[in-house]
């Protein structure tokens, strides 16, 4: 009884006001979330403590510290939190396409100006200027390390294994921006020698966490 009243107490919840709860804690250094505890119950999802609760709230949906409640969803209350591997893989897939997209407008205006005839643009633009050969160049890279980096984030979120990927998400998507832009920005042996840099922490990354994911199989 004490340890049910410490509970209630500590959480912000009446736990037996709910009926077949199985309390599920979520460790603090994952979510940043201390002192909560999220409630399975018949209704769905709850989250009680630090203030966090649905009442009171007008709005079909309301965001409390990054964590999204929708009061129309088949699962009413259920709360979903953008991990930064989702993040990250969003961003890494939305930068290829900008890539492409600055591409293929570019050779549209180059076709438009009579430069060169729409069937005579290459893959590697080597029929163009030397920033369009370097961006078809970037624009590639992108492809081929999508399913490899890509593919281990996907594997993560899909198996609930984020807490391997997230700490380095942001780092692997921001390296992949520091590379295709130092190889859009030039093809010097300085910025070649940084591009090597942001390219080769993504794949010690990406070693990390194939290693952390297959240990954890």
């Amino acid at each position: 009884m004490k340890d049910e009243q410490a509970r209630r107490l500590s959480t912000g919840c009446d736990m037996g006001s709910l009926p077949s709860v199985a309390p599920v804690r979520v460790a603090e250094r994952r979510y940043g979330f201390s002192n909560s505890s999220f409630v399975l119950s018949a209704s769905g999802l709850r989250m009680c403590g630090q203030r966090a609760r649905m009442r009171g709230l007008g709005s079909d949906a309301a965001q409390v510290r990054g964590w999204h409640f929708r009061k129309d969803s088949y699962f009413h209350g259920v709360m979903a939190m953008a991990s930064p591997s989702l993040v990250a893989l969003t961003l890494f897939i939305v930068w290829t396409l900008l890539l492409m997209a600055l591409m293929e407008v570019i050779r549209s205006k180059v076709a438009l100006q009579g430069t060169v005839s729409a069937n005579e643009f290459r893959p590697d633009n080597a029929n163009l200027s030397p920033f369009m050969q370097r961006l078809a160049r970037a624009h590639a890279n992108c492809i081929e390390n999508i399913p490899v980096l890509g593919g281990l984030l996907l594997i993560a979120i899909v198996s609930g294994r984020e807490y391997i990927t997230d700490p380095l998400a942001y780092v692997l998507v921001a390296a992949r921006f520091a590379q295709s832009l130092i190889h859009l920005a030039s093809s010097s042996s300085a910025a070649v020698t940084l591009r090597f840099v942001a390219f080769i922490t993504q794949v010690m990354i990406g070693l990390y966490w194939s290693f952390k994911l297959l240990a954890s199989i």
